[in-house]
């Protein structure tokens, strides 16, 4: 089969692409990636486009060379969307830590800090005592 895409407008080429391949490429996203609906069907536009961005002005044949690159477009699509999922979930669990060490220095500081008025408030009473031990003598 022979898909002329110099007679086709964008929208026609995505439409036939959609159409021959969108339902095997969104199963496959969706069962071998640990990716959720949404996120395949973002792939799958952005397949779609680029594919119309690289090779709307070729005429490919057979058709088995258009399903190749189809499907080459989509997994190296995923394999992105993948580890962009990665490193996001990454600095999310990089920023809790962050916020959990944040929080635990907060709780030692506040301890340490509780430790040290007390101690200073014991000094001051003392202190306080002796004072007026020699106010009373002078």
């Amino acid at each position: 089969m022979i898909i002329d895409f110099e007679n086709l407008s964008d929208r026609d080429i995505a439409e036939r692409l959609f159409t021959q391949y969108g339902n095997q490429l969104l199963n496959y996203g969706i069962k071998s990636w640990s990716l959720n609906e949404d996120e395949v069907w973002d792939v799958l536009y952005d397949t779609i486009y680029s594919f119309i961005n690289s090779y709307a002005g070729h005429n490919l044949s057979p058709a088995k060379q258009i399903e190749a690159l189809v499907w080459t477009i989509f997994k190296n699509k995923l394999r992105d969307k993948y580890r962009q999922k990665k490193r996001i979930e990454k600095h999310y669990q990089e920023v809790a830590y962050a916020e959990e060490s944040l929080s635990d220095n907060t709780d030692r500081q506040e301890s340490i800090w509780f430790k040290y008025s007390t101690q200073i408030s014991v000094v001051s009473q003392r202190f306080g005592k002796i004072m007026l031990k020699t106010i009373k003598y002078q």
